[in-house]
């Protein structure tokens, strides 16, 4: 689904083949992550689950036995098939990506992006993601009293969006 999303867009179609290819298959490792730090973010389970997965999937573990329950990321992360240290350190790592304004949504498309549209040589990769920066802070203003709240909130997401690659070295 991630992937039909971020072909489906204008955006990747301005780039010639090799260009997308590159990009993506840079930057996806970073992007599932993200969906990780999306989940850790959300309030419930439900709206967790609601975003990531489809009709389809809904519709089977809504068929669940009775007192099969669903879990949110936080706690899948405790009995992911790692070594000790790799989930605490990937567990730790979530918790710097902790913040409000990472269970946002739109904030998550936006982000989604400038991981997606980074990292290449192409300056129109960099013009796309330079876009997505300024969308990013406009919706923030939109939302937000005042400018240094606006700094506060694009200096967490600037960490989080820091903090991908590590996540991602396991995977």
């Amino acid at each position: 689904r991630l992937l039909m999303f971020l072909c489906s867009g204008e955006d990747m179609d301005s780039l010639d083949i090799p260009t997308q290819f590159s990009i993506l298959q840079a930057n996806i490792p970073e992007a599932l992550m993200l969906v990780q730090v999306l989940g850790f973010n959300m309030k419930s389970m439900k709206e967790e689950m609601d975003f990531v997965f489809t009709d389809i999937d809904l519709e089977q573990f809504r068929a669940r036995p009775p007192g099969v329950e669903g879990v949110k990321i936080n706690e899948i992360l405790k009995y992911v098939p790692f070594p000790d240290l790799v989930k605490r350190t990937l567990y730790n790592l979530m918790l710097s990506c902790s913040h409000p304004i990472l269970g946002d949504k739109t904030v998550f498309i936006l982000m989604l992006m400038l991981v997606i549209f980074k990292g290449d040589k192409d300056p129109v990769v960099s013009e796309i993601n330079e876009q997505y920066w300024t969308m990013l802070r406009r919706h923030l203003t939109k939302r937000s009293e005042s400018s240094s709240v606006v700094e506060c909130l694009l200096g967490a997401i600037r960490k989080c969006l820091k903090t991908l690659p590590l996540m991602a070295k396991p995977f």
